[in-house]
């Protein structure tokens, strides 16, 4: 199961940026979307067209995007419905910084956790401390990290993992409360905008919770328990739809890994000899049930939106406050292009009163000669149209939600196409304006204007990975419903003591409707044969490999991804 755990995460820059530009904020009283109260001027304009909300603003006039966040986010979260409480009292505030604390729990409304429970303890601290002999301390590392993959890879027992076995043991509180707490409705992340505040430190605890409950599903079907590993895996799903629901795009990005692990011990199960027929109806009444993850696209029209736009308000915050000149607004743009990887080209100070632009585009042989650095005296300070750069990123983000939302393939791939091929196009602009740069143009107002513009938008925005966000999107609703009719199949299998010809026969008593691939928007792919059945969809690759996927046996150097289940004999009746 393990190698299925791997997703990738496109570039997320906006929580990297603001980790170095952004200051703590206080919400204030008005809404998003609500008139704010009188502020003091800024430089920038509080609107729809620039800002998106109006308010909340803090104390200097600048909207207050976490708390924004925190507001929406947060609406009719109580302490009793917020599975992040649960989290908060297995795991610690560990993953949250030690000077938020307070206000982390004041938001979740709690007092520090003291609970019952406790944080789960380290895996490694259930392994001899003492290495054999000739093993150092990274060979060691790897050995007890392998022992950990293996957990949830298929049905094991003590006999075959010792150390596996005492630590669910010492942690089994843990996991049933977080079990029990899974089937709150809600889950509420507190969010600030602080030099230091970073979301993926909490989402590891949500991968361990996932990671460790799939394990244990794993050793209580090794032991005859499959309605124990059902409520487990079941949990996991619980857990990945609330995370799905957060407010960034690396909420549903992550609730797709936790979503994989829970269908792949799924598929286990499916396949186990200690499935009843009792209980195979049972859990695909538990499948259907399973509503799809949330979707992208309303989280890319606020909560990422809204932590975009706070960057670009930041930058131009510093700018006022400070009367920052070019080589100071450089200073504080540092962390931006030095995190865009591949981002040609890299503005950097040289020295206090100079700034060199070259690219870092590799030369294409040997033979080429790299472009001669373009070096030029800072200018003074001129004021940069911020009002002008919130514009067009909303525009683009506009474009994005569109595109995400677009439910046809063909034309959501021609949507996703052309942002990606925009931006890559930005990109080559951006090398064609500084290569023109001359000593004496390169600190024109509307050169840089351009440059920065064009850099914060291939750093902010998601357009190059659109595409990619499409496809996971689609990937994961496509091996929920491969599950789901798989079994149905299973269950008419009880029925008819066969697998149906085709997947129309499981209509409409197994399922209400056979679902289309959704990456392909063609059929599923069925096969039905005396020895059980093969059901695929083509993988995000969108072609049909025959039902293989990277694990087939001929899949060596091959990009085989069906996403595949194979039922190879069909089971005798259980009780």
């Amino acid at each position: 199961m393990t190698a299925h755990h791997s997703f990738a995460v496109p570039l997320l820059v906006p929580a990297i940026i603001a980790s170095c530009l952004c200051r703590p904020c206080a919400a204030g009283d008005a809404q998003p979307g609500e008139k704010p109260p009188a502020a003091r001027q800024t430089i920038i304009r509080i609107s729809r067209e620039t800002t998106r909300i109006t308010g909340p603003l803090d104390d200097a006039g600048f909207v207050d995007y976490a708390g924004a966040i925190n507001q929406i986010a947060g609406k009719g979260v109580t302490p009793e419905n917020n599975f992040e409480v649960v989290m908060r009292r297995v795991f610690g505030l560990d993953a949250i910084y030690k000077e938020y604390h307070d206000e982390y729990c004041r938001l979740l409304g709690i007092a520090k956790p003291v609970g019952p429970v406790g944080p789960i303890e380290n895996f490694e601290t259930f392994f001899p401390k003492a290495s054999p002999p000739g093993e150092d301390s990274h060979q060691r590392w790897t050995r007890i990290m392998e022992e950990y993959d293996q957990l949830d890879e298929g049905p094991w027992t003590a006999a075959e993992h010792p150390e596996g076995a005492k630590w669910l043991k010492s942690i089994e509180p843990q996991l049933d409360a977080l079990v029990q707490g899974s089937r709150r409705p809600r889950l509420f992340v507190p969010t600030f905008s602080n030099p230091e505040w970073s979301d993926p430190f909490v989402y590891s605890d949500y991968r361990s919770v996932a990671r460790v409950l799939s394990g244990r599903a794993m050793f209580r079907l090794g032991n005859g328990d499959i309605e124990g590993a059902w409520s487990d895996l079941q949990a996991v799903h619980r857990v990945a739809r609330l995370v799905g629901s957060g407010p960034r795009v690396l909420d549903p990005l992550v609730a797709g890994a936790l979503e994989s692990l829970a269908l792949d011990g799924d598929r286990i199960v499916l396949q186990s000899h200690l499935l009843s027929d009792a209980l195979a109806r049972r859990f695909l009444a538990d499948m259907k049930q399973l509503s799809p993850l949330p979707q992208m696209a309303p989280v890319l029209n606020v909560g990422e939106r809204y932590w975009t736009l706070d960057v670009i308000q930041q930058l131009a915050r510093q700018q006022q406050e400070q009367q920052l000149d070019w080589k100071g607004l450089i200073e504080a743009f540092g962390e931006l292009t030095q995190s865009v990887t591949g981002v040609p080209p890299v503005v950097l100070l040289r020295s206090a009163d100079q700034m060199v632009s070259f690219s870092i585009e590799t030369p294409r042989n040997q033979n080429s000669t790299p472009r001669r650095p373009v070096v030029a005296p800072v200018p003074d300070f001129v004021l940069i149209e911020w009002n002008e750069i919130l514009i067009r990123l909303n525009r683009r983000i506009d474009r994005e939600v569109a595109a995400l939302a677009e439910q046809d393939l063909k034309q959501q791939k021609k949507l996703t196409s052309t942002l990606s091929s925009d931006m890559k196009k930005t990109r080559r602009d951006t090398l064609e304006l500084t290569e023109s740069w001359t000593d004496e143009t390169v600190g024109r107002p509307p050169q840089f204007q351009r440059v920065m513009e064009n850099l914060l938008l291939i750093g902010l925005l998601q357009a190059e990975s659109l595409p990619a966000l499409a496809s996971v999107e689609r990937r994961d609703l496509a091996r929920l419903e491969v599950t789901r009719l798989a079994f149905a199949a299973e269950v008419y299998q009880r029925d008819h003591s066969r697998y149906p010809e085709t997947l129309d026969k499981l209509l409409p008593q197994y399922v209400a409707a056979v679902p289309v691939d959704p990456l392909s928007e063609q059929p599923l792919r069925y096969r039905q044969d005396i020895h059980g059945f093969t059901l695929y969809s083509v993988g995000r690759n969108e072609r049909d490999d025959g039902g293989r996927d990277h694990y087939s046996p001929d899949s060596r150097g091959q990009d085989f991804d069906d996403i595949v289940i194979q039922i190879r004999k069909p089971r005798k009746e259980s009780e």
